[in-house]
């Protein structure tokens, strides 16, 4: 693919979205006072969603419970939904846990009539027992080709070919999408540029420890001239680590990116990061909700795309220090057609 012909595909992702989809208006207003439970591992993204669906409580009149897992124990976030069951949720967010892992706690929230909704899941939208919103099948090769236009359009920018090195864990279904659907984007976009997986151990990646793992995968590789991170708050200080190896001149890419990373983009130490509507996912989350308990479409956002916006040294105009919540005034939005109740 010629630059003229990626730069051209790419020219969308660099505006700021702003519309949401054609929604319609709750058929009447939600009843107060219902408690909803947050299953998460309460760090990084899960932190901004948790704080978006107390937010999004607050303009119903809903009492937010938090309740965390260890992600590192993948039985735990089972233990955590039957906990939030019992203890009277009216409807309980889950971030990204396999079906076949809940079981037990999705059989309880059937009897008892518990609204369940996943953020960034990995089952395919149509699954049973739980609606979705950020679904991985149904946006991970949309945002992953994103992706690879921004890597590839760089390195042609550059006259060179891009051999990029993404960061993932096989340990965490949600991380493990995107960087799959990444590796193909970036063959699928560039047939002569090649893309491997760097696969870190979940304990070190969510400890902050992926950076070593990196290094020694480039020593191996020393073609390597990306290296992407599907899951910006797990990068672990990278850019220092590259640099104190002599790896200065490997680029570093991103999806859903820390304060720290949208400074470095603005710097010019990072590359770019595709920013996550992390926010966005748990205001839906509660639409969705919503709209089970007033008797409407509980569905809707199941395999619905997400917003996507690239952002680099070039299109970043917002304060780094703050992620950016888009789409533009989407809370607004949602509450008018939630009605007067919000």
């Amino acid at each position: 693919m010629d630059s003229a012909a990626v730069e051209a595909q790419l020219a969308p992702y660099l505006v700021q979205p702003s519309k949401l989809p054609a929604w319609p208006s709750l058929t009447e207003a939600p009843p107060k006072g219902k408690n909803i439970y947050y299953v998460s591992t309460g760090s990084g993204t899960a932190a901004i969603i948790g704080s978006a669906i107390k937010a999004a409580c607050d303009a119903l009149g809903w009492t937010y419970h938090p309740l965390t897992f260890n992600g590192s124990n993948p039985a735990s976030a089972n233990s955590a939904l039957l906990t939030a069951v019992g203890s009277g949720a009216d409807g309980v967010i889950m971030t990204g846990r396999p079906k076949a892992s809940i079981m037990s706690g999705l059989d309880a929230a059937k009897t008892k009539g518990v609204e369940i909704v996943q953020t960034q899941g990995t089952d395919s939208p149509g699954t049973p027992g739980f609606d979705q919103v950020g679904n991985t099948p149904s946006n991970a090769a949309q945002t992953a080709k994103v992706i690879a236009l921004g890597i590839v359009a760089d390195a042609a920018t550059a006259g060179a070919t891009a051999h990029v090195g993404v960061v993932t864990t096989s340990g965490i279904p949600a991380i493990q999408g995107y960087s799959d659907a990444t590796l193909a984007a970036i063959k699928g976009v560039c047939p002569s540029c090649s893309a491997d997986s760097i696969d870190v151990p979940v304990a070190d990646l969510l400890s902050g420890q992926a950076a070593k793992s990196v290094v020694s995968f480039i020593q191996r590789h020393p073609e390597t001239n990306y290296v992407h991170v599907v899951a910006g708050a797990v990068e672990g200080g990278l850019r220092q680590a590259l640099d104190a190896a002599g790896l200065t001149k490997v680029e570093i890419t991103g999806y859903a990116p820390t304060p720290a990373q949208n400074q470095a983009v603005k710097d010019g130490k990072d590359l770019f990061y595709v920013q996550s509507p992390s926010g966005y996912y748990g205001w839906i989350a509660i639409d969705t909700i919503a709209r089970h308990l007033t008797g409407g479409n509980a569905s809707i956002h199941n395999a619905e795309a997400d917003p996507v916006w690239l952002v680099n040294k070039t299109n970043l105009e917002f304060d780094p220090n703050v992620l950016p919540d888009f789409p533009a005034g989407y809370q607004e939005q949602l509450k008018k057609l939630w009605g007067p109740a919000s």
